[in-house]
């Protein structure tokens, strides 16, 4: 089931979830940062996993620009990485590396079982930065990434971006991007510094998203 939440407000539409709301805070404890030994042997790859099926990430049709883009403002996506997936982009990656490919292989390591490339599932930031916030016209300017914990072939992965400061003079805004497997464990957290188009910069209230 597909699922959308507005300022609170569950609809079941698609699987993207944008919080009109302004929070200073992620809403999800650090203290899930974890270091390899936490993982290593640790059984993660037999933790227990929702049947849920959610599709690919989907623009919101309900955000026509009278929200103000502010530091606080986040959206967030939820999406299963399957091993078609997996396969695909290792072909379009020409990332071959077995322990994303071959089970056998994979049981033989530290991770039990096969893990989807870091590239793959941290793409979904990509995706809620150019396709909504801030939305169509975005440029990647850089960014930094640190994973945390493997995210295993068949994972649901919960993607976060929040917007944590803005130069309207540059034209300049960064979001912290996080995020998490079933259990809330945190998998990546890194920062996107993002070019905006001029007209996204509206006086002193940062920025203002055009109807998509």
């Amino acid at each position: 089931m597909k699922s959308l939440v507005i300022s609170g407000v569950r609809q079941q539409q698609c699987s993207y979830a944008l919080i009109l709301k302004r929070y200073s805070k992620c809403d999800m404890s650090d203290h899930f940062r974890n270091t390899i030994a936490n993982y290593e042997g640790a059984g993660i790859a037999n933790s227990k996993k929702t049947t849920e099926k959610v599709g690919p990430v989907k623009v919101h049709s309900d955000y026509d620009g009278k929200v103000p883009l502010i530091a606080g403002l986040f959206a967030e996506c939820s999406k299963r990485f399957e091993k078609a997936q997996v396969e695909q982009f290792a072909e379009l990656s020409e990332d071959y590396n077995p322990l994303h490919l071959d089970d056998e292989f994979a049981k033989t390591t530290r991770f039990g079982r096969t893990i989807v490339h870091g590239y793959l599932f941290s793409s979904l930031f990509s995706g809620l930065i150019g396709g909504t916030l801030p939305g169509s016209g975005s440029i990647y300017m850089g960014s930094t990434t640190s994973y945390k914990l493997p995210c295993y072939v068949g994972d649901l992965v919960r993607a976060r971006v929040e917007i944590t400061s803005i130069d309207e003079k540059r034209k300049i805004v960064k979001l912290s991007t996080r995020a998490y497997n079933e259990q809330g464990k945190l998998l990546v957290d890194g920062e996107s510094t993002i070019m905006v188009p001029a007209s996204k910069i509206t006086g002193t209230t940062g920025l203002t998203q055009s109807k998509l």
